[in-house]
């Protein structure tokens, strides 16, 4: 999920410092799904279910009823617009807020979107009441731990434990701060294709194609594409085809065997050859994952599901 005003989830609580790492805090989080939830406190809520999520961007999303039964302050709100994959919605933002990850990990000064998430919550036994993403990672260097569903936040890249990590330069573009990294399609007749793709936690897919990428490659006829299946952006449904690649590539990991992908259609959206998608969950959890947005740097260690 992409979103320049928008924000992750995340469950569990839990509080350790040792002073050996300079490790601020340890923070356990619950999967649902494809979805990885924190608890985060808002106002005068008690914990919230809120999605960690590494494509969302600036500002901390919150639904907006749960907002309001929050007793989130109504002073200095102004119109905004949440961006995402399927387009602009309609919110409300509200500067200068602080939110607790833990009594003892408070996020200061954040900018809170409210956003009617339940498009989102259809057919979900577990709601999303917002989420988290940026606002955390720009503050802390965040170890994401599949083997042991947790998150490790340092202060210092230099107190991390990097040994066996991959090192994958990323960048930021467009407004967006949701990293790009480089990744390589290999097509069924041997092709090549390389491009950015946005590193994103919150889609539960392996590959989305973006339209211009589709547009400049004429992939459709390339991938054995199908008839065309809905998809799911932030705010709207989106149009994909269902398709698949040979191999992918991620910063030297190389996946094999046939790999479903989807790939956007937009016969309007212009040609683009470098920017390939969105990378989602179901790539990203064959990883353990650090995330150093100071260093434009995440570092990727294959972990007991790739393994």
């Amino acid at each position: 999920m992409i979103s320049k005003i928008s924000g992750i989830a995340i469950i569990c609580l839990g509080l350790w410092a040792g002073p050996a790492t300079a490790q601020v805090t340890r923070v356990p989080f619950e999967m649902n799904g494809s979805r990885m939830f924190l608890k985060v406190r808002v106002g005068q809520s008690d914990s919230l279910r809120f999605m960690f999520d590494t494509g969302g961007g600036e500002g901390v999303l919150i639904d907006s009823l749960t907002a309001e039964q929050a007793g989130v302050s109504r002073t200095d709100r102004k119109s905004t617009e949440a961006v995402g994959v399927g387009g602009a919605q309609s919110a409300v933002s509200i500067p200068h807020q602080d939110i607790f990850l833990s009594k003892n990990l408070p996020l200061k000064d954040v900018e809170l979107t409210l956003m009617n998430l339940g498009q989102m919550n259809t057919g979900s036994a577990t709601p999303i009441r917002g989420i988290i993403g940026y606002d955390l990672f720009h503050r802390y260097i965040t170890q994401i731990d599949f083997d042991q569903r947790q998150l490790l936040l340092y202060e210092d890249i230099r107190k991390v434990d990097t040994a066996g990590y991959k090192v994958i330069p990323f960048e930021f573009k467009e407004g967006i701060m949701v990293p790009r990294i480089p990744v390589t399609i290999t097509l069924a007749g041997g092709e090549q294709l390389s491009g950015k793709a946005i590193f994103d936690s919150g889609a539960n897919i392996n590959l989305l194609i973006f339209a211009p990428f589709n547009n400049y490659y004429g992939l459709g006829a390339k991938t054995g594409a199908t008839a065309a299946l809905p998809g799911r952006g932030l705010n709207q449904p989106t149009r994909d085809l269902r398709a698949s690649v040979k191999a992918m590539d991620i910063g030297g990991f190389h996946f094999g065997g046939d790999i479903p992908v989807r790939i956007n259609v937009d016969v309007n959206a212009g040609q683009n050859k470098e920017y390939l998608g969105l990378l989602g969950f179901q790539m990203i959890r064959h990883f353990n994952v650090i995330l150093d947005y100071a260093n434009q740097v995440i570092y990727l260690k294959s972990n007991h599901v790739l393994n």
